[in-house]
């Protein structure tokens, strides 16, 4: 059934959810801990009242997050071939440090075959 209290709330926060999330500073789980919701239902919410820009907008984020992220990736891969220890790898690229330990790892694994 229809809750019109429910979506009166949901369209008044958007404005503020939708900025929090857009700006890439805050999770979804972080605004939904703000908000008193589930993270499931902040995703709905910017899902359901984003407009065609704004959904332009978040798509064109993640890309360039997505490439940031994998550039960093090589950057670390690089640094590893090179003997630079793991903790100043994950300091200077900006992964945590379980990324560059798995990164290593798999170098590791390709050397041996």
């Amino acid at each position: 059934m229809f809750n019109t209290r429910v979506d009166t709330f949901d369209a008044a926060r958007f404005r503020d959810i939708f900025s929090l999330y857009a700006d890439g500073g805050h999770t979804l789980q972080e605004i939904g801990t703000r908000y008193g919701i589930s993270k499931q239902r902040v995703h709905a919410i910017i899902k359901k009242y984003a407009s065609r820009e704004e959904h332009a907008y978040l798509a064109h984020k993640r890309k360039v997050h997505d490439a940031a992220r994998q550039r960093a990736i090589e950057i670390a891969t690089d640094l590893l071939k090179v003997k630079v220890s793991q903790r100043m790898v994950s300091l200077t690229t900006g992964l945590s440090f379980k990324q560059v330990q798995n990164i290593a790892k798999k170098l590791k694994e390709e050397q041996a075959s």
